[in-house]
């Protein structure tokens, strides 16, 4: 299914962003964008757009910290960070959509 933004198919909207030098590409929140829990399905987009995983799940974690002058507080595993944790089934940098598969 294409879904379109403006004139252009999502796609080909990941698709040029991520063939833009230096822009950093952060998850915001899906309160507003459509259905809970599905922003995850942009995650996956990306992917398979052609983005590293190791750089989607950066978006997710420090870069959206960064976007939001937040970085010394949240973002990352370090001490005096904030952090929710998460493990997963399988390995999301061989396999994205293991993010999908949250254990605890």
């Amino acid at each position: 299914m294409i879904r379109y933004f403006g004139h252009f198919s999502i796609e080909e909207v990941v698709e040029a962003a991520l063939a833009t030098t230096g822009l950093k590409m952060v998850m915001g929140t899906d309160a507003v964008a459509g259905a809970h829990g599905q922003n995850m399905r942009e995650v996956l987009e990306r992917v398979k757009s052609g983005q590293a995983p190791m750089d989607a799940i950066k978006s997710l974690t420090s870069l959206a910290a960064e976007s939001m002058k937040l970085h010394h507080e949240i973002g990352a595993i370090y001490p005096g960070h904030n952090a929710d944790l998460v493990a997963v089934e399988g390995n999301p940098l061989t396999d994205i959509t293991a993010l999908q598969r949250v254990r605890f």
